[in-house]
């Protein structure tokens, strides 16, 4: 699939969801560029993102947040 620009309302829906687990800011903006996702593919957040799969992401950390996953 071609890669192309995220849009920057799926960025910030993204990380928004990332930082509601996340310590910090930075934290949630260094796991969206750099940590693969096994359960998506090994995909990293931001490539997700980029291929218009924002709301897998978003499920991926709703599910952490109701603890259905670590």
């Amino acid at each position: 699939m071609p890669r192309r620009a995220p849009s920057l309302a799926a960025t910030l829906a993204v990380l928004e969801s990332a930082r509601k687990i996340e310590s910090s800011f930075y934290d949630s903006l260094a796991w969206y560029r750099e940590v693969p996702i096994a359960e998506l593919g090994g995909l990293t957040a931001r490539e997700l993102v980029a291929q218009g799969r924002a709301e897998h992401v978003i499920g991926f950390l709703r599910a952490i947040q109701r603890g259905d996953r670590d």
